[in-house]
C-alpha cells in the first residue's frame, strides 16, 4: 500500500505527485505533462510473438504501479482518434517505479512507464516502444503545497524553476 505523507503534519513545504491527485485541502499547481510509453525488455518480447494490435495486449503479463493496479484495462488512442480499452492482467504489482522499472528491464512483462524517465533505457535498447502508433494518456506531474494564504518566496522560485526543468524533459509542454 502507497502511504501518502501529511505535508502539513510533517511541516513539509513542497512534493512533487504524479497521476491523477485525490481531492484535499492541499494546492497542487500542474507543472507538466509527461508523455506516458508502453514499453518491454527485448528479453521478455523474444519470448513472446510480436504485438502488432492493441487488443493482444491481454495475453500478456504486466508489471504495474498499485495504482494502476485498479484498473483493468488500458485507454489507448491511435492517430486516426480511434480509442481501445483492452483488459490486462497483473503480474507484478509495486508501489515504486523504480522497482517496477527494475522488473520490466529483468525481463517480467509489459509496463508503462513516464518517457522523460525511460528516455536513456530507450535510447540504448534495453526497453522498446510497444505499438508506437498508439497514444497513452499523458501523466500529470504537480507541485503540491499545504493551503496557506501567503507560500514563502523560496516556494514560488522552486516552483517556477521545476515547471521550466520538467516542461524542458517533457515533449508534451504543458
Amino acid at each position: 500500500m502507497t502511504m501518502m505523507i501529511d505535508l502539513v503534519q510533517h511541516r513539509i513545504d513542497l512534493a512533487l505527485r504524479a497521476g491523477d491527485l485525490k481531492d484535499s485541502s492541499l494546492v497542487a499547481r500542474h507543472l507538466a505533462d509527461w508523455d506516458s510509453v508502453l514499453c518491454a525488455a527485448p528479453a521478455y518480447l523474444a519470448r513472446h510473438a510480436p504485438i502488432t494490435q492493441p487488443q493482444q495486449l491481454t495475453e500478456h503479463q504486466w508489471v504495474m504501479l498499485d495504482h494502476q493496479r485498479s484498473q483493468s484495462w488500458l485507454s489507448m488512442e491511435n492517430a486516426q482518434g480511434v480509442v481501445v480499452r483492452p483488459e490486462v492482467g497483473v503480474r507484478v504489482s509495486s508501489n515504486n517505479i523504480l522497482a517496477a522499472r527494475q522488473f520490466v528491464l529483468a525481463g517480467m512483462g509489459l509496463s508503462i512507464q513516464p518517457e522523460p524517465e525511460i528516455r536513456q533505457e530507450l535510447a540504448d535498447g534495453r526497453l522498446l516502444r510497444i505499438l508506437p502508433e498508439w497514444r497513452l494518456p499523458a501523466l500529470g506531474i504537480y507541485a503540491v503545497t499545504p493551503r496557506r494564504d501567503a507560500q514563502p518566496a523560496k516556494v514560488r522560485y522552486a516552483i517556477d524553476a521545476l515547471r521550466q526543468r520538467m516542461q524542458q524533459r517533457s515533449p508534451v509542454a504543458a
